[in-house]
C-alpha cells in the first residue's frame, strides 16, 4: 500500500512512492504519471544513441529498482539484454 508521496525537492514535479510497509521506493510520479517497480519500458538513446554507461543498446527492459541519489537517474533498469543501468525519465520512451 502506498502512503507516503515524498517530494523530490532538486526535481520540481517528481515525487517518490514510498510503502509505508517497507520503507522502500515502489515508485516516481511525476504530473500524474507513475512509473512504478516491475514496469516494462522501451528505453532510447538520445540523438547520438547515447543511453547511460552499463546500457549500450535501445530496446526493452523492467525497472527493479530506484535509487534517491541527487541525481535525476533514479530509474533502475534490467535489460531483456542483461544490462543495468540507472537511467532519467528522458531516455524511457514508454511504458507498457
Amino acid at each position: 500500500m502506498i502512503a507516503i508521496y515524498k517530494k523530490i525537492a532538486y526535481f520540481q514535479n517528481d515525487f517518490f512512492l514510498i510503502d509505508d510497509a517497507t520503507g522502500k521506493i515502489i515508485g516516481v510520479e511525476n504530473d500524474g504519471r507513475r512509473i512504478m517497480l516491475g514496469d516494462r519500458v522501451r528505453i532510447k538513446g538520445d540523438v547520438r544513441g547515447y543511453i547511460q554507461p552499463g546500457i549500450t543498446k535501445e530496446g526493452y527492459g523492467r525497472i527493479v529498482d530506484f535509487t534517491d541519489a541527487f541525481s535525476d537517474h533514479y530509474y533502475g533498469v534490467r535489460m531483456d539484454n542483461g544490462e543495468y543501468a540507472h537511467v532519467k525519465r528522458a531516455r524511457i520512451a514508454e511504458v507498457l
